[in-house]
């Protein structure tokens, strides 16, 4: 239960209503569905993955689903990150490494555990993932605060970055086909699993 500055009572803290919302969602990922779909004129389903993606995030709300989970009293942990902020642009060469700050907790379960990875491009795969810092076995809430000092000159080698390089667009602002907006983006992962094995994350996407 969270007090607010003019005595409000809120059973729920924002981030556990956000991760509620997120780790009950419905996966949407049609990447072996790519039938045509005709409207007025042909079209494809939007490009998807299992699990986050940059379409469709986590999915589709599931209302039901996370009603039942604060019913049962079934929260999933807290995560948040908090430096760097969403879409900072940081040079391999010039800031070789940064901290990373965030927070995590658990109340609703007798422990918990955390670990910050990185992934290469907007929405790596389960898979894709590199471990940075992991922190397992613990009980009490980690406030705000640095989590681990994440070596970005190793992260731009891992996801073959090359800082020299500048994507090229044609005069006609058409980017060419070796363009990408997402040629330099790392993503950071804060993944916070309960002793129950519940789930909670945060997310930044960098350049």
């Amino acid at each position: 239960r969270r007090v607010d500055p003019t005595g409000a009572v809120h059973p729920l803290s924002a981030n556990e209503v956000g991760q509620l919302l997120t780790m009950t969602a419905d996966d949407i990922d049609l990447s072996a569905d790519q039938t045509p779909v005709a409207f007025l004129f042909p079209s494809r389903r939007y490009a998807s993955q299992a699990g986050w993606d940059q379409y469709f995030g986590y999915g589709r709300a599931n209302a039901p689903r996370a009603l039942a989970a604060v019913h049962d009293g079934a929260l999933p942990p807290e995560a948040d990150l908090l430096d760097p902020d969403w879409w900072t642009t940081l040079d391999p060469v010039r800031t070789p490494e940064i901290t990373v700050t965030g927070s995590a907790a658990a109340p609703h379960a007798p422990g918990f555990g955390w670990e910050l990875a990185f992934g290469c491009g907007v929405q790596p795969a389960e898979d894709g993932w590199t471990p940075i810092t992991t922190m397992p076995g613990l009980t009490a809430a980690v406030p705000a605060g640095p989590l681990a000092t994440w070596s970005v000159a190793d992260a731009a080698l891992h996801c073959a970055i090359d800082p020299a390089s500048v994507a090229t667009t044609a005069p006609s602002g058409t980017p060419s086909p070796g363009n990408t907006p997402d040629a330099f983006t790392v993503t950071l992962r804060l993944r916070v699993t309960d002793a129950l094995d519940r789930r909670g994350e945060a997310r930044r996407t960098l350049y």
